[in-house]
């Protein structure tokens, strides 16, 4: 089970392939790994930069940011580039968080969400074996932390850096949040 991009044309979502039996509008993105199994797209903003996440048994999940190749005119063309193992080589890895005291880091993470200026939202383990919500943008992954309990999530961000998501309290309860940016 791999991602998959569908990008409609003429208004049209679903093209049968000759043999009838696929949509040929539906690109399959692969994996960011050549041993990763499965992966997922969860989201995608205006220019075509895609998010999401991929496993493999022995990595876990990953989430990744995924830049189409484009054209002279900076439209995307591509969303697959095979880097010569069978992996996505436009796929970049967006990484875990690291423990309280930076020592270790998580095992998986998750991409959610995307906005248009390609900064990504979702969910990452930290080394202290908790999930927390996360935001990254051009290579920096930042820790949003939680309500005062022990994991949360990001689940969308939109064009103004506005971020939405649900994290435990303190009490174990889960609550959504909404994190507004600051000047």
């Amino acid at each position: 089970v791999y991602a998959f991009l569908v990008t409609p044309s003429g208004g049209v979502w679903s093209v049968e392939d000759a043999s009838c039996s696929e949509n040929a509008l539906l690109q399959d993105l692969g994996t960011l790994r050549a041993i990763d199994v499965n992966s997922s797209a969860t989201a995608v903003n205006d220019q075509g930069v895609v998010a999401g996440w991929s496993y493999s048994l022995t990595n876990g999940y990953q989430a990744f940011v995924l830049y189409p190749a484009v054209d002279m005119d900076g439209n995307p063309t591509d969303w697959f580039l095979d880097d010569g193992t069978g992996a996505n080589a436009l796929m970049i890895p967006i990484g875990t968080l690291p423990s309280a005291d930076g020592q270790t880091f998580g095992h998986n993470s998750w991409a959610r969400g995307i906005n248009n200026t390609g900064v990504v939202v979702g969910e990452a383990d930290t080394g202290d074996f908790q999930t927390h919500a996360f935001v990254w943008y051009a290579g920096t992954l930042t820790d949003l932390g939680t309500l005062g309990g022990t994991n949360s999530s990001a689940a969308a961000i939109n064009d103004d850096g506005v971020i939405v998501g649900w994290s435990l309290n303190a009490a174990g309860k889960r609550r959504a949040f909404i994190i507004t940016p600051q000047d």
